[in-house]
């Protein structure tokens, strides 16, 4: 039945279109003409792109703070974050890892007056978002609640148990310890991974960031509830601490929950400064995994953390050149080259990530274990040529106004401002960290993304990781 019933509308449309063309003359559509313009578009305006307004002040202690006031939604974000993280473990223990990541997840598993299950309903009951984590260099605590005083008022006493108050409960540690070794064991099949371990080990040798963040499974093994809680009393502290509140409150209010939170942590002393590492020697380091593809990084020590103007703009000038050099959209050389032209991988991509004291340039990619020496031999290649004779005007205009059109969505949600404030505070940056960028995209000429690309990529010094069956030949590049 629904056979005819289609058979008959097919009919009838037909039938519609012969009546039509019965009172009508088609006009020949010119293709070599540009379409006519719509008369709608006339009357669109240009997007108006707002900064935030970010306020600082301090709070009890000299605890720097920084309120955003935004009113469109009912939520407010907070977040404590504190200035050490698991490159400080063997302060707390020689050799240790995985003490600071573990530290966090313990701090949203119950409290001394609330176990694991009442603490987790608490947050339910509530709507709240409650979270911690730990990255390289730094600690922090984050809160999404309602604005309504009520239930943020309930929402900050949980936070403030969290952070003063943890039950760090034995048979709660045992049982995350298990699971997180089970995960370690399943990354151990995962050649990306073992890839980007291994980069960083040869990258950092014994330097504190050669260190995973969970740490391993022997590390993890030997984690402590003593290890924890000396974790906690030497660096969740208030001379570690920047506070950063956004969302939909009065000034007044964030001012009185600054100070709340601050006053809740105890003192301590601020954790010392982790010495810078040196550059290691060129190599390549070749883990065996049996698999069909071989995973590939190549790359080298780069600048650390951004601090001040000049470097700002550096940052800003060698992101414009890098992405048309190694940028992820098919217009970047490297993809062009490596996978469009030559077929070698699905995706290669070369970033530059930032910490403290050092940073890391690197180019990855996968591809067929037969193919990965001319791979790479392929994208030396082009990078070299690239630092040579440099991007063209072309290139540099179109990533311009990539960037120019995308950096306002930087800003496009109550999230997204508040990882930029708490950024900001996180590292003492001056507002025109985020404020200034369009303008610095904007002043970038050629000349300088080309001596910011050559300045901060060094083929000479790359270290090449692979992860395959069989170990590439590389010797030319090496003299293995």
């Amino acid at each position: 039945m629904k056979i005819k019933y289609l058979a008959l509308g097919i009919l009838l449309s037909m039938t519609s279109l012969a009546h039509a063309s019965d009172h009508a003359v088609a006009t020949p559509i010119d293709f070599s003409q540009p379409l006519p313009k719509l008369d709608s578009l006339e009357n669109i305006k240009q997007a108006e792109f707002h900064l935030p307004n970010f306020e600082r002040f301090q709070a009890t202690g000299n605890v720097p703070v920084i309120f955003t006031k935004l009113d469109d939604l009912p939520m407010v974000d907070i977040s404590v974050e504190f200035r050490a993280g698991s490159a400080h473990d063997d302060k707390i223990r020689p050799d240790a890892q995985g003490i600071a990541n573990m530290t966090a997840t313990l701090l949203t598993k119950g409290t001394k007056t609330l176990d694991e299950e009442a603490f987790l309903l608490k947050i339910n009951s509530l709507g709240i978002q409650l979270d911690a984590g730990a990255s390289k260099d730094s600690f922090g605590v984050s809160l999404r609640s309602l604005s309504d005083e009520e239930t943020l008022n309930d929402a900050l006493d949980l936070m403030k148990q969290m952070l003063t108050e943890p039950a760090f409960d034995e048979s709660v540690l045992a049982r995350n310890k298990e699971t997180l070794k089970n995960t370690l064991k399943q990354n151990e099949q995962n050649p990306n991974y073992i890839a980007n371990r291994a980069y960083a080990q040869a990258l950092f040798k014994d330097h504190p960031y050669g260190t995973l963040t969970t740490g391993d499974i022997e590390s993890v093994d030997k984690l402590t509830r003593d290890d924890l809680n000396a974790y906690m009393d030497k660096f969740l502290v208030r001379q570690n601490a920047a506070i950063t509140i956004t969302g939909n409150l009065s000034q007044e209010r964030a001012h009185r929950i600054a100070n709340d939170i601050a006053s809740s942590l105890p003192s301590g002393t601020a954790s010392s400064a982790i010495v810078a590492p040196t550059n290691p020697t060129k190599a390549h380091i070749h883990v065996p995994h049996d698999s069909t593809q071989t995973s590939i990084i190549i790359g080298h020590l780069a600048p650390k953390f951004a601090t001040n103007e000049q470097e700002f703009i550096q940052k800003t000038q060698f992101g414009l050149a890098n992405n048309a050099l190694a940028g992820g959209s098919f217009n970047a050389r490297l993809m062009d080259e490596i996978r469009e032209k030559r077929g070698y991988t699905y995706g290669i991509y070369g970033r530059s990530t930032s910490l403290k004291n050092a940073g890391s340039y690197q180019i990855s990619f996968s591809t067929a274990n037969n193919q990965a020496v001319n791979a790479i031999n392929d994208t030396l290649q082009v990078v070299n040529d690239t630092i040579n004779k440099g991007i063209r005007e072309d290139e540099l205009n179109l990533v311009k106004n990539q960037q120019t059109h995308r950096y306002p969505m930087s800003f496009a949600s109550n999230a997204a401002i508040h990882g930029i404030a708490t950024t900001l505070n996180l590292h003492n940056l001056p507002d025109s960290y985020a404020t200034d960028e369009i303008k610095r995209i904007q002043g970038t000429v050629l000349d300088d993304a080309n001596q910011a690309l050559k300045s901060t990529i060094k083929p000479d010094d790359f270290i090449i990781v692979t992860v395959g069956q069989d170990k590439p030949d590389l010797s030319h590049l090496f003299n293995e």
